[in-house]
């Protein structure tokens, strides 16, 4: 028997209807749950004060009814607008304070794309029911238009944005010294009302006295209020440096990007601590630590190397940084000495062994600092033999880092000027900036407009400097004769200022957005230091010299090697070195390819196979470099054999449509 089942299948259909009612019913209450219930604005009155200067101060005074859960309410703003012509003109806004019921109100602020949001109320407070008066007061920078002989406003009132009714709405416009251009109706005699329409109707709007323009009615949801004034431009004062900047940035939106992120407002004057600081230690401490005297260039010297330059040595002050070929010139000069058996093979490039030899306490005095030094370096190896075929010797790894730490040291005393220091405190006044901009935009967002402005600069700078590069040419070639134009051409950038504003217009949506002066506060720090790297000398006047004296002795190498291929009598090795055979010096220079077999055999301790070919020693010395920067690379990535190639160098619109302010709001 089944009797129960009727009664079952009743409850079910019951609880299913009760669930479905109740969905429905939390479904119609959920819009007003989590909405501050603002049922409408009782009046909503906007006063616009033209400064003497040319300063818009707009104060918006908006009465509302709360019925529910909120904390305020939103007033929005457009950055962009269009004027009564249809051209687009940008405005930004700088509010002065925000007040409720006359007590100042908390607000954060929401700058994203073309608007501008202030949201205003407590996040962790409700705000109570009944009515509330709020008071918003902010300048508007370039909503005026300045025209030939007048200056224009064009306003809307309330905006688009609203969701809910206004029940009144008033606008009045104020101009300098107006009382005594007050008429009879209590209208400024020099304000001319162009229009004044509510809606996309156009119903006109109501005039009363004291210069109050009203609202015929109610404002409807999203419905706006514009009004078009203007005025000669007599009832202000004479142009200002303030007002050409306002007419500037209305007129070119290009330039307000950029001077918002050039030039720093009071709060953002912290970014430039860490380059004020750079700029101290600058002026103050570099001058003292290196000072720069007048550096010549001499002519080529052809007279020989000192004792105390080695090969290595050549190598850093010829590049301004170490290479292979000068450790590997190193080496080869130990072997001239004695001090080393170079075992080659019959390839150039089969493993190879340098052999320790014995040596007594004064050949090592007789020694340069750096081959001492090198020498006591491979005295740790236990076998006394050092095969070059096998990656990461420990030993040769060693000795180069302590050969590499002694010619920088020699060279940042005696031949270098020292820029390592003003490079690293130059890198850090810029990167504490970006960390701080982090607090303004997300990290992406940062990232790519740096992306986009130092590839738009980059690119510009090169065109404008490719541009401009044979005037300044000419320039420096005047010398005294034209000290002003030489002048300008050193020391005033001016492609780079330009490549910068237009880079500034192509990233300029996400730089407005950012902290003012965020852009400068990283840029000069690196010019600082561009300019001190340029403005100072890399070598020091004994830097010179010695450069004078390899130039001197690559051209003799040259030169010898050049007599002895046309059989030139007397086209002999002279003395250019302390060594027996500039080999060394050859290997380092980067000239290998100029040696001979007979060069190679001068070399004392040399073990080498022999083979028919002639006047390919230059091949053993290509080798032997190449073997050794295998062999005392750090790295594993570096394959066997791999020689170190290159040359060194021996020498807003509203929703409306149009008008400024506009823009609109809501509760939350």
């Amino acid at each position: 028997m089944l009797p129960p089942l009727p009664a079952v299948c009743a409850s079910r259909r019951f609880f299913r209807r009760y669930r479905l009612c109740l969905t429905l019913l939390l479904g119609l209450l959920a819009p007003g749950i989590g909405h501050a219930n603002i049922q409408f604005i009782y009046n909503y009155a906007v006063r616009i004060d033209i400064q003497d200067d040319g300063r818009v101060l707009v104060t918006e005074s908006l009465l509302i009814d709360n019925q529910g859960y909120g904390h305020g309410l939103t007033r929005t703003l457009p950055r962009d607008w269009l004027d009564a012509d249809g051209s687009l003109r940008q405005i930004d806004y700088h509010l002065l304070d925000i007040t409720r019921d006359g007590q100042p109100e908390k607000y954060f602020e929401i700058s994203y794309g073309h608007s501008l949001t202030w949201n205003i109320g407590n996040a962790d407070r409700l705000l109570s029911d009944g009515p509330h008066q709020y008071v918003i007061r902010y300048e508007a920078i370039g909503a005026r238009l300045r025209l030939a002989r007048r200056d224009e406003l064009l306003w809307n009132v309330v905006g688009n944005g609203w969701p809910f009714v206004i029940r009144q709405a008033s606008f009045q416009l104020h101009l300098p010294q107006e009382k005594e251009h007050r008429g009879a109706n209590g209208w400024d005699n020099r304000v001319t009302l162009i229009s004044a329409t509510v809606g996309p109707t156009q119903q006109p709007a109501l005039l009363g006295a004291e210069g109050v323009i009203s609202a015929p009615g109610p404002l409807a949801p999203h419905q706006g209020f514009r009004v078009h004034l203007a005025w000669p431009d007599s009832a202000l004062a004479p142009l200002s440096m303030r007002n050409i900047k306002a007419w500037l940035f209305a007129r070119m939106p290009m330039i307000q990007v950029a001077w918002h992120g050039l030039w720093p407002e009071r709060d953002t004057l912290y970014l430039w601590l860490p380059f004020g600081l750079l700029l101290i230690y600058a002026l103050i401490y570099l001058p003292r630590r290196n000072p720069t005297p007048r550096v010549f260039r001499p002519p080529l010297n052809r007279n020989p190397l000192p004792p105390e330059v080695t090969p290595g040595l050549v190598s850093l002050v010829t590049n301004r940084h170490i290479e292979y070929r000068g450790f590997a010139g190193d080496l080869l000069y130990l072997v001239d000495r004695g001090l080393l058996r170079w075992e080659q093979g019959s390839n150039p490039f089969d493993k190879q062994k340098l052999v320790l030899l014995p040596a007594d306490d004064a050949s090592i005095e007789r020694l340069p600092p750096a081959a001492r030094l090198l020498w006591q370096s491979l005295q740790q190896q236990t076998d006394g033999q050092i095969v070059l075929g096998y990656r990461y010797q420990p030993v040769l790894v060693a000795a180069r880092k302590t050969l590499e730490e002694y010619y920088w040291r020699f060279c940042c005393e005696r031949l270098f000027y020292n820029k390592k220091k003003i490079g690293l405190w130059a890198m850090l006044a810029a990167v504490i900036p970006l960390l701080c901009n982090f607090f303004y935009l997300s990290v992406g967002d940062t990232l790519a407009t740096l992306a986009q402005y130092a590839f738009g600069t980059t690119l510009l700078s090169l065109l404008f400097g490719r541009l401009l590069n044979r005037w300044r040419a000419r320039a420096q070639e005047a010398g005294r004769r034209r000290p002003l134009r030489a002048a300008c051409c050193r020391f005033l950038p001016l492609h780079g200022a330009v490549a910068l504003l237009l880079a500034l217009a192509v990233s300029g949506s996400l730089i407005s957005e950012m902290p003012a002066g965020i852009l400068s506060a990283f840029l000069a720090p690196l010019y600082l230091f561009a300019y001190y790297h340029r403005a100072q000398p890399f070598y020091t006047q004994q830097g010179e010299n010695l450069l004078a004296q390899i130039r001197g002795l690559s051209e003799q190498i040259a030169d010898r090697r050049a007599a002895q291929r046309l059989d030139r009598a007397g086209a002999h090795w002279p003395q250019m070195v302390e060594s027996e055979t500039p080999l060394p010096y050859m290997l380092a220079l980067d000239m290998q390819h100029l040696a001979t077999d007979e060069q190679l055999h001068q070399l004392s301790g040399v073990c080498r196979a022999d083979h028919d070919s002639a006047d390919y020693g230059w091949q053993h010395l290509t080798g032997l470099n190449s073997l050794v920067a295998h062999a005392s690379s750090t790295t594993s990535d570096r394959d066997y054999g791999s020689s170190d190639s290159g040359s060194s160098d021996c020498g807003g619109s509203s929703d409306s449509g149009g008008g400024g302010g506009g823009g609109g709001g809501d509760s939350w």
